[in-house]
């Protein structure tokens, strides 16, 4: 027959009946509405720094984004010149803030219409046509004498860009903003399609 060493269980009950309370008591511990509030103010101060150069980042995208976009489609228009030996051209549509391509229906009047398979392209969200306040012209010098924004831009049979005579132009410019960042598509007097990026101070190549 076993006995229980007395002395053992003057230690160990107390022990067992304290010690679980205690566990479950820091369990159930969490955050104290201070420590609440501390994080918090945190999580804010960090978004406030982070949201301007989020914001920015994302206005910069979508203005490339345009940007290539338009720059895609001028190319497709000067293809389409050449290969089917008549004149396309972009028409930009400032009160739907978009474009579409069209391609001449009579020389004798340079008439243009939209082919049935092409659409209104739009520019993406808070992308707008225009160059705001600037004042230098994007391209090169010899090719932009003066900041203007082109209504449209046609090319002829030789992917040459030419204005509503059908006479070769180098005046050939379409700018987009976007909450203040500025970016432009040109068409060189040799045909060249360029995307140009405002710095701030001068206009650079992509």
């Amino acid at each position: 027959m076993h006995y229980k060493n007395p002395a053992m269980c003057a230690i160990s009950t107390p022990f067992a009946a304290s010690s679980a309370p205690t566990c479950r008591r820091a369990a159930r511990r969490g955050f104290s509405l201070a420590e609440i509030l501390v994080i918090v103010g945190i999580m804010a101060t960090v978004s406030a720094l982070v949201a301007p150069d989020i914001l920015s980042s994302m206005n910069a995208y979508r203005l490339n984004a345009g940007l290539s976009e338009l720059a895609g489609k001028l190319t497709e228009a000067k293809f389409k010149a050449q290969s089917q030996n008549n004149d396309y051209e972009i028409v930009l549509d400032t009160i739907g803030n978009g474009y579409s391509l069209e391609y001449m229906t009579d020389a004798s009047t340079r008439s243009f219409a939209v082919p049935a398979y092409e659409s209104e392209i739009m520019l993406p969200t808070n992308v707008s046509l225009g160059f705001g306040s600037l004042t230098t012209p994007a391209g090169d010098p010899g090719d932009q004498p003066s900041l203007a924004q082109s209504a449209s831009i046609c090319f002829n049979s030789q992917g040459m860009p030419v204005d509503n005579n059908g006479q070769p132009t180098a005046a050939n410019a379409f700018y987009l903003t976007s909450q203040g960042q500025y970016g432009a598509v040109t068409v060189s007097l040799a045909g060249r399609v360029q995307i140009w990026l405002w710095s701030g101070s001068q206009w650079n190549a992509e």
